[in-house]
């Protein structure tokens, strides 16, 4: 059912991977979207359009914001807390003046229910909270690791021609899968529904083990594959090169709290709330490998943990 014709969605990040395909279902779903991007030169799916903002610039999001009754937050791989602090009161105020009727904020990640001293949870936990105090009705939306983590070329290369899935998580540690098409299914969802719930929305896919992915990735690529924990701290020096020490710390510190908390159920959970509350069923990592072309990727290093994984959305 698509939205009333006079509603305008705004999508931040929409030039990331999970912007992008949120914008693209929107789209698809017969709605108007802007995209929220940092640059004129960020590129955007044809009938996106285009709208650029600095997050921490509060007059150009006032400018982006106008007109908008819908927007769907998803903050950029920032973990400083002072900024993120800043960028979520100043979406929030931009929101307010521009008088949205709904807020949907990919949360990017599960977060304890309070502050826990990692940066990657702390930081997007009081980015919720902020913006729920903004007043403006809103859903927040939680996944525990997004499938398409696993696309990295060598990550690929190392399934194809070793048998080696590589993950910096917990071989036992039960976690609840998604994939960005069924990120974007639910935040589309999420801006309908009529009752809002109190608390954040965990989303993900039936919970499976490192092993139980490799199995379920096995059979789409035609070959046993077993599973390797990739050590966090080779992961983050391996991605500081890619994005700086800082951003890297951020999202690593999310793989050291998972080795130092092995029997901790915060990813697993996900695949009934993702039903009961927005009536998806998501799909699991064997469907969702069986319709991937696992396309080779040349001769890269797979030998090199740097190489293995990818982190998500960078702009």
């Amino acid at each position: 059912m698509p939205f009333p014709v006079e509603n305008q969605h705004l999508v931040l990040g929409a030039s990331g991977a999970q912007g992008a395909a949120i914008a693209k279902e929107l789209l698809e779903r017969g709605e108007r979207v802007k995209g929220l991007v940092r640059s004129e030169r960020s590129v955007l799916s044809a009938g996106i359009e285009r709208a650029v903002a600095d997050l921490g610039d509060p007059a150009s999001l006032v400018a982006a914001f106008a007109g908008v009754t819908n927007a769907t937050i998803t903050l950029p791989l920032v973990y400083d807390p002072t900024i993120i602090d800043s960028y979520a009161q100043n979406i929030a105020n931009a929101a307010l003046a521009a008088g949205v009727q709904r807020l949907v904020f990919n949360a990017n990640i599960r977060t304890p229910a309070q502050m826990s001293g990692v940066a990657g949870f702390d930081t997007r936990l009081s980015a919720e909270r902020i913006l729920r105090a903004s007043g403006i009705p809103m859903v927040c939306l939680q996944p525990a690791v997004y499938l398409e983590n696993l696309l990295a070329p060598a990550s690929i290369v190392a399934m194809q021609e070793r048998g080696e899935l590589h993950y910096p998580l917990p071989a036992d540690m039960e976690v609840s899968w998604i994939s960005h098409t069924d990120l974007a299914k639910a935040v589309c969802i999420a801006h309908r529904i009529v009752v809002i719930p109190e608390q954040a929305i965990a989303i993900g896919s039936a919970p499976v083990t490192g092993k139980e992915l490799a199995a379920a990735l096995a059979d789409s690529l035609g070959r046993p594959l077993n599973y390797c924990s990739l050590d966090p701290a080779v992961f983050e020096t391996a991605i500081a090169g890619l994005l700086g020490a800082d951003a890297a710390a951020g999202i690593a510190g999310i793989y050291h709290w998972a080795f130092h908390n092995p029997a901790s159920t915060l990813f697993k959970n996900g695949a009934v709330e993702l039903r009961q509350k927005l009536d998806i069923t998501a799909l699991t990592p064997s469907e969702w490998a069986q319709r991937r072309l696992w396309q080779p990727a040349g001769k890269v290093a797979a030998n090199r943990p740097e190489a293995l994984v990818t982190v998500g959305d960078v702009e």
